[in-house]
This record gives C-alpha cells, structure tokens and sequence, in this order.
C-alpha cells in the first residue's frame, strides 16, 4: 500500500442526466470533445495525472495544489469560450472540488478522507466554479493570481468534522464565468425591461436604471442581442476599442463593466451576470423589446411596435453609431440581419391569414412600416379598405407607393398593383371574402422556400475578350441572389435529394445560362427549369454589355421572383442586389483582375494585386477591391507552394477587410474576409466573431456554412464546425470542389480520418495539398502503403510548382505544408505532423508555430 501527500481533484458535468435524457449521442460527444481537447490538455500542461473516469466526470490528482488550481482554472475557462456561442441549456460545464491531504494511491485509483472531500465539493459547486477546501487555499494563496470567496463551513456526507470552503475568484474580485442560471418565475411588472428599439434604457418598475456611458449601453445592448446572450470579454473589449491593443482594450472595460455591474445591483437588477471572461444575460430576468417584437412575429402577429413606428429596424441602439468604428459595423449588420429575419416572419405568417381578416391587414401594415415599397402588402391593405367599404383610402395607399417609388426608386408600381388601383377606380374592385372560420395552410417553415443551383454557363465561341463579362456577370448573379434569405443558392447542378431533404426545402429549380457570341455581341439566354422534371418556367434572353451589366442582373432577379410568385419590392431589390457607385470602368478592370487572380500564375496575380491598388486610388470606398486584396494576402502562401507565411501580409489582410467591412457593413463577403485575416493572424475570438456576422447576414449561404465550419475546426471549435457541415449538407447543399477540400480538413481535424478520406475522393485535383492531407488520414487509419503513395504523390506535384526561395527538398516541400493553416490548438497540428510521418515524410526538426519565429 502506497500514501503520499496529493492534491486531489473531483469534477463532473453540471446536469448530466437532463443532458443525456434530450440527446445521448450529442451529450456522449460532447463529453469526450471536452475530455481530449480541454481537460487532458490541462492536466499534461500541470503535471496532473486523472485516476479514473466516473462517467459523467474525473477524479484527478497532482502533486502541486497550485497546479490543480491552475488546471481547473484553465479547463473551465476554455470550455467557456468554446460554448459561449450555445444556448444555457445545451452548455456542457464541469463543477471542480479541490483538497490537498495524504492519500493511498492504487494504480487505477486513490483513496481516504481527502478524495471524498473532494468528491463533496464538487457536489457543492456551482457549474463553471472551482470550490477548493481550507486546506488548499493555505497551499494556493499568494501563488496564484486569485482572490477567494469565503463559502462558510458546511457538514457533507460520511465527514466527520464540517468542512470550511472557498470558491475562486480572479485577482479584482469577480466570479469564474458561469451561464446565468433560471430565474424563479416573477409577475410580468416586476421583470426589468431593456429598451434597445430607440436610446438604449433599462427599466425595473417604474424606475429607470443609470446606464451613463454610450459604451456601457452598447456594452449591454450587444450582449442582449447575441444569440446566446452571452459573450467574452475579448470579443467585446475589441468591439468597444478595435484600435487599442488587447491589454489596453481589457484594461478600458474592466472599470466600465464595474459601473454598470455597481448600476444594476443598486436597482436590484439580477438579470445580468459578469464573470472575468464572459457576462450574460438571462431572458427570463430581463424582457427585450427586440425579441419580443421577434417572437410575435414569429407566432403570426404584429407587434404594435410595427404598427406605430416606421423603421424601426433602423432605430436599434439609436445614437450609439460612433462608438467605435467596428461597433458600427457590427450595428449596421445586426440591423439588416434582424429586418430581414422580420420581414421573412411576417411574410409567412401573412400568408397564413384569411383574405380580409383584421389579422392580415395588421401585418400588412407592419411590413408597410418596414418597407413601404412592400407591394403584396400594399395591395392586402387597399383590398382591406375596398372591403371595409373606404375606396378613398384605399388609393391613397396607391398613391403614397407610387410617389415612394418614383422619387426613391425611379419605378412605377408594377401591372397588378397597378390593375387593382384601376380597378378601384372604376368601382369594380372585388371585396375580399370576410373570415369564414377556415385558416389557410401555413407557409413554407424551413430554412428557404426555395433552392436555386446554378451551374457554370454553357459557352458557344466567346472570344477571351469578353469571357470575364460571362463569368462576372454568373458570379455576380449568384452574389445578388444569394442575398435573400428565404433563397438558398448554390453554384454547383441540382443533386437528386432524398425524401427527407426534399422535405427541407419548398421547391428546387435550376438556373440555366447558354451564351453565344456573334461578331461582338455577346448574347446570353436564361433558362429556369423546376428540378425532376422538363418544366421550364421561365426564360428570357438579352445581350450581355458592361452599359447594361446592373440593369439586366436587376432585371433578372426581378423575373426569377415574379416567375417564383416570390414577394420582391423595390428597396429589397435596390439593397440586395449589386450596384456599386463606380464608374463601369473601373467595375471593368475590377471584372479583368478576377479573371487574373483565377489563374493562379503569380505574375498575375502581381498584376491584379496592382490593379486593386489603382482601382482603389481612382475609387476608394469600392468594397470587392479591398476583399480582394484582402484574400490575396489571407492566401498568398497557399496558393504558392514555397512561399512563407509573413507578419506583415497578416497586417495587411486586416486592414484591407476592416475597410471593406466599415465601407459595407452589410457585405458577407466583407465579413468573410476578415474573420479569415484574423484568424491567419491567429486572433482567434475576433475570427468567430466575423465570421457568425456574416453568417447572421444570410443564414442560407452555402459558402459561408463551409467556411465557418473550416474557420472553426482551425479554430479547435470541432463541435461548432460539426454542426454547420451537418446543416449544409441537412439542406442538401451540394458541395463543389473547394467545399470539399473544405471537408477533407474540417474532418481531420476533428479526428473523423475516414470521413476526410472521403471527401478527398471528391477534390484531389483541386489543390496540391488534400493529397497531405489524405495521406495523412490514410497514416492514421493504418493503411500506411497507400498513404505513402499519397505523400509521394504530393511531393512530386509540389516539387513542380515551386516558388520558395530554397530548394524544393522534402524537408522544405514539409515545412512550408506544416506551417500553411491557423491550426489554433497544438495537439491538432501534432496530430497532422504525425500523420505525414507516418506516411514516410520527413517531418524531423519542424516545430508547432516555428515559422513565426524564424520571420520574427
């Protein structure tokens, strides 16, 4: 029998049981996610060793009680960052007991009085927390960075004397973050209200909270409106001071967060938890107006905020615009992501509404608030009016639409708005049949009422002069399409779908683009054709022209709408469709060097990297040039074996996506870019919050799922980058070839080899490096031969489009594909590393992240 003196470590998971009872599988994995990624890193980095698994937790020892504290501390806070982003109830948080005492040690486990302290003091501690007994705070305390709060002495089962314990708190006193817990039910009066549609204002009863700086109300205005209302404090100390540098920008918010936390507690405002690295709100203690504006919607109803208020979308957080340059843009884009959301609700539930109900004619006019160029609202209300037997008013909101239109627009209402205003006229307008009782069927639910695949265009001699016309003007297509949320587009065929995924989607067409040339006319005929069948359902042709580019996109969409009997009014199409003010020029030249950048040659893309500079001397707000270039430096070392990752392309990469995004905060792709220039730059947290903004902006597009899923798996978020592929593909997105090699490493990285083989099967001839990253699952799946096959095949092909300044020799071919990706997390690039060795590559003497200092 062996004793020794051991600090002793006791965690399980806060609420397992309730977790396993809604989704055993997705709890299982959970569990091991968090084991192999943040515990068992943990304990290597402090020397502990976990005895033996319990299920739904640990028991652990060390032989340091300051490293104990340290793991646990360490574990809890990376779990927190990786399920910030969750709902409170799906989180997966480990309550930690820590004692110090002599203890008998077997070689699968420990034994005595010490480890059944700890066993009950995980048992008393709150999820998130660390409770550490007497004992180990005398061992901890002045040796690590933490202040303690006194829990008192409780007597715990099959312990003699009563137990004095601490919970952990950082160095200024506040809590390990921890979600909000359930408020006990309270009367409606009595729940504080927070007012973000306007000045941002709390309110507890009758009494109005202080909230006396602009950065604090946009400090609780961006919490609230996070779908997890719940974020760290890096996203938001960037958020609030995106020039400062990471130390100054948490430095700022400290002495803010405490005012605010001082202003709450003095109301008696409960709703609002501030932890050292995270703050949350809880939607059961505090009422939001902007969701429950939201939630009426979504329930079929008007909200008589709609009713009173035109834009009110445009009113959110009012006044805090100039808080700080990437507040706004995230303000910008919250604001037309959150209309749109409202304008698709109350679209569905419209129509879901008895012709001439009350209930239509409320929504009606809440979609007239949001957008009075909303015409199949405008028409259910003057057929209201007819109905109510009030012809006058009824052309009244004819004429207010058509003076709409044509001094915002330069429109004219379009033939059946037009058709029913005649009919008024005259007198002959029908009345709407009155409420029988019958509800019409509901509206499409899913993700998008309709699926749009656009393949490559099929082209008959079109000269090279004017192909990027044809190739511009498909991607651009695609780019104003991709914008309305209930479409989902992809550029790849239509795929035969399964019951099931046909299920998710209303309808799915294909949109067809055969383009001719004769002499120098460019002509380009459009066929949209129902998926499954010949059914063409609408075609149109005309004659392709840098004068007529926006015009005929325009045009385009406009028809595919009314084809689809799909709502599109005049701001939606203005706002969502591209139309730079540039001169088309300089569109031209911006259409030439993507055609350049699509050839991979590096002379040319010396000559667009050129270009976008001069495009942007002549236009210096024109957003697609700064992503651009912003991509070029994201990628440059990619795309060019042999060429190294610098500081400075990572600088500039950010700077070149922060002013696209602060000149269109609305742009995906502005988003895009950055997310991916942080993460280059490995600033990881600022990364994800890019690229969910993007995300947030349209929730059905394909590039952003498969590019938020690579993000996050380089990211070490294995779980987030799961669920986004697994929607993509619930949707029945079809992946191309980029997407694919998306796969092959989003897979391996989340340790699925065989899946990453998989997907390989489908890009092999995309890039060079999927076969690394081939050969590397196949190492690891045992099948060794064939992967040295693969890594051979890999060398060759690098060894022939060479650019580095050294030699290509296996051992520089590896260090530059070792040193290629943001992988965050260590154990992920030990794992790729170990792959390639074991397919026989010479991967001796290449070190995690070594590249960074050789360019210091």
């Amino acid at each position: 029998m062996t004793r020794r003196l051991a600090a002793v470590l006791a965690a399980d998971v806060a609420g397992y049981s309730r977790l396993m009872h809604e989704d055993e599988e997705a709890t299982h994995a959970a569990f091991n996610a968090a084991m192999s990624s943040f515990v068992l890193p943990a304990m290597q980095r402090h020397q502990g060793r976990i005895v033996k698994s319990t299920g739904d937790g640990f028991l652990a020892e060390f032989s340091s009680a300051v490293e104990a504290v340290r793991a646990a501390i360490e574990f809890q806070e990376a779990l927190m960052q990786e399920t910030v982003l969750r709902p409170p109830h799906q989180r997966l948080l480990f309550r930690v007991g820590i004692d110090v005492g002599d203890v008998i040690v077997e070689e699968k486990d420990i034994f005595g009085d010490h480890v059944n302290i700890a066993a009950r003091l995980e048992q008393l501690c709150r999820p998130g927390g660390v409770l550490i007994s007497d004992n180990a705070r005398h061992y901890v305390s002045g040796r690590v960075a933490v202040e303690f709060h006194d829990m008192g002495e409780r007597h715990v089962k099959n312990i003699a004397s009563p137990i004095r314990s601490f919970q952990i708190l950082v160095a200024d006193g506040e809590e390990l973050p921890v979600p909000p817990a359930p408020s006990p039910p309270a009367s409606p009066d009595a729940i504080p209200r927070l007012h973000l549609l306007g000045p941002v204002s709390l309110q507890s009863g009758k009494q109005d909270i202080p909230l006396r700086s602009l950065k604090a109300r946009a400090a609780l205005g961006y919490v609230a409106l996070g779908e997890s209302r719940l974020e760290t404090r890096e996203r938001l100390g960037g958020l609030l001071w995106s020039r400062s540098k990471e130390s100054r920008a948490r430095g700022l918010l400290t002495p803010l967060l405490r005012e605010l936390r001082a202003s709450l507690e003095a109301a008696r405002c409960a709703g609002v938890r501030f932890g050292p690295h995270a703050i949350g709100l809880d939607p059961d203690a505090i009422h939001v107006d902007v969701f429950e504006v939201l939630k009426a919607a979504e329930a079929g109803e008007a909200h008589p905020l709609l009713l009173e208020r035109r834009n009110l979308l445009d009113e959110l957080l009012a006044g805090l615009e100039g808080v700080d340059p990437a507040f706004r843009v995230w303000l910008v884009a919250k604001r037309n992501s959150l209309r749109d959301r409202l304008m698709f609700a109350l679209e569905n539930a419209i129509a879901a509404k008895p012709p001439g109900s009350p209930a239509e004619s409320r929504l009606a006019l809440a979609l007239i608030n949001l957008d009075p160029t909303h015409e199949d609202a405008c028409r259910r209300l003057m057929q209201a009016r007819v109905s109510a037997g009030d012809a006058a008013a009824a052309l009244r909101i004819y004429g207010t639409l058509k003076d709409v239109l044509a001094r915002d627009y330069e429109m004219e209402p379009s033939a059946a708005t037009k058709a029913l205003a005649a009919d008024i006229r005259s007198g002959t307008a029908a009345r709407a049949p009155q409420p029988s009782g019958i509800v019409a069927p509901p509206a499409f639910k899913g993700a998008a009422r309709l699926a749009i695949s656009l393949p490559l265009a099929t082209m008959h001699d079109v000269s090279p002069e004017k192909s990027h016309l044809v190739t511009g003007f498909r991607q651009h297509l695609i780019a104003s399409l991709i914008r309305f949320r209930e479409w989902q587009v992809t550029d790849a065929p239509t795929a035969e779908l399964s019951m099931d995924e046909s299920r998710r989607v209303a309808t799915r067409y294909e949109l067809q683009m055969d383009v001719h040339q004769h002499g120098p006319v460019v002509h380009v005929l459009l066929m949209l054709k129902q998926a499954g069948d010949s059914h063409y359902v609408w075609s149109d042709g005309f004659e392709l022209k840098l004068e007529n580019w926006f015009e005929a996109q325009r045009q385009v969409v406009q028809k595919i709408a009314l084809a689809l009997n799909v709502n599109l009014s005049a701001d939606r199409l203005r706002r969502l469709s591209e139309d730079p003010e540039v001169s088309l020029g300089i569109y031209d030249r911006w259409l030439r060097s993507q055609t350049l950048i699509r050839t991979f040659s590096l002379e040319h893309w010396k000559r667009a990297s050129s270009e976008f500079l001069s495009i942007l001397e002549d236009a210096p707000n024109f957003v697609p040039a700064y992503c651009g270039l912003a991509d070029m430096h994201n990628t440059e070392h990619i795309v060019y074996p042999g060429k190294l990752r610098t500081r400075e392309r990572e600088r500039q990469a950010i700077e070149f996506a922060r002013k696209a995004v602060e000149f269109d905060p609305s742009n995906m792709n502005a988003h895009r870019s950055l997310g991916w220039a942080h993460v280059m730059a490995h600033q990881h947290s600022q990364a994800a919050m890019s690229i969910q903004t993007a995300f947030e902006l349209n929730p059905n597009d394909p590039w952003t799922h498969f590019s938020a899923a690579l993000l996050f798996a380089f990211c070490g978020r294995s779980e987030g980058s799961a669920e986004l592929v697994q929607l993509a593909r619930a949707r029945g997105l079809v992946p191309s070839k980029i997407h694919w090699a998306y796969l092959v490493d989003v897979h391996f990285l989340s340790g699925d080899y065989e899946a990453a083989v998989a997907a390989s099967d489908h890009c092999l001839d995309f890039h060079r490096t999927v076969r690394a990253w081939r050969a590397a699952a196949l190492a690891q799946l045992g099948d060794t031969r064939t992967a040295a096959r693969e890594a051979q095949t890999f060398l060759e092909q690098v060894r022939q489009h060479w650019f580095g300044a050294d030699p290509p020799t296996d051992e520089a071919i590896l260090r530059w594909m070792l040193h290629l990706y943001p992988i965050a997390r260590r154990e992920d690039w030990e794992r790729l590393r170990a792959g390639l060795e074991l397919a026989g590559m010479p991967v001796d003497g290449i070190d995690y992240r070594s590249w960074e200092q050789a360019t210091a």
